[in-house]
């Protein structure tokens, strides 16, 4: 299989799994994110997206499909195995702070002129200090946020279900002072 095909039969794989969560979902972006995490269990076999997947629908009470209850049985007869690929609770700890920063990120982005990648991570490298310097953001949001299923589904939830969000998102940024120590080195 090449890397196209490999592309369009994952998003035929996200696309079920959305299409099959989205009734039952608690959150507008819930189907996005639910699809996002076995895609990538799927694709890396990181125990961390099943555990990801089960921490949301048990927050969220949203109910179990067919599909991803099979999914979510098959990351647990691997774990069982001896089979996944580990991270460490640091490891595990990092991925989930990523997810908020770029969802945090795709917030204060969305429709505001003048807000550029470069500015919405010195944004969030400042409301998150101390753990991510903006250059790394950037680089981060770039590589493995920007133009995801899970940006898109946001961003289109967004449009439709919340029309104060610009309004809320502009407060957020105004009560942030800029930190230049933050900004880290581009390349």
């Amino acid at each position: 299989m090449d890397d196209k095909s490999d592309r369009e039969a994952m998003l035929r794989f996200w696309q079920a799994i959305h299409d099959e969560v989205k009734p039952f979902q608690y959150w507008p972006a819930d189907a996005g994110a639910i699809a996002h995490y076995l895609c990538e269990w799927r694709r890396t076999r990181r125990y961390y997206y099943i555990n990801q997947t089960k921490n949301l629908m048990l927050k969220n009470n949203i109910k179990l499909t067919p599909t991803v209850e099979a999914l979510l049985a098959e990351g647990d007869a691997w774990l069982m195995a001896g089979k996944v690929k580990g991270d460490s609770p640091k490891q595990a700890m990092r991925e989930s702070q990523l997810e908020s920063i770029f969802l945090f990120m795709a917030n204060i982005m969305h429709k505001r002129e003048g807000m550029t990648l470069a500015k919405a991570a010195h944004y969030t490298a400042t409301a998150y200090k101390g753990i991510y310097k903006a250059s790394t953001l950037e680089r981060k949001y770039s590589e493995s946020f920007a133009g995801s299923h899970v940006e898109k589904d946001l961003y289109y939830c967004i449009d439709t279900e919340m029309p104060g969000h610009y309004d809320h998102w502009t407060a957020v940024i105004e009560q942030l002072e800029l930190d230049p120590e933050l900004e880290g080195t581009r390349r």
